[in-house]
């Protein structure tokens, strides 16, 4: 899926069975510094989106935006998840 504002992709090294990707097209480097609202609101409408096909076809998702240490790309991203972690 994608969007004026949003790319989607899958993981390129998944942690889990599902693992999707949907990144701002803008380059924003961590929650923290997004500063425009009505970004996060359209990146959220992707999640949500994303996330719902997801349950729909899976019945459960999982979402996660990792921040500091734990963000290996410094570019806001957030995962859709579902199953048991790969690793």
């Amino acid at each position: 899926m994608h969007t004026q504002t949003t790319q989607t992709v899958a993981d390129t090294q998944p942690s889990y069975p599902v693992h999707i990707v949907v990144i701002p097209k803008t380059h924003i480097e961590s929650l923290p510094a997004l500063s425009d609202d009505s970004l996060l609101i359209a990146v959220m409408r992707a999640v949500k989106q994303i996330a719902g096909d997801v349950v729909a076809g899976r019945g459960s998702a999982k979402i996660v935006v990792n921040l500091g240490g734990y963000q290996d790309s410094k570019h806001l991203h957030w995962h859709v998840l579902h199953g048991k972690s790969l690793h």
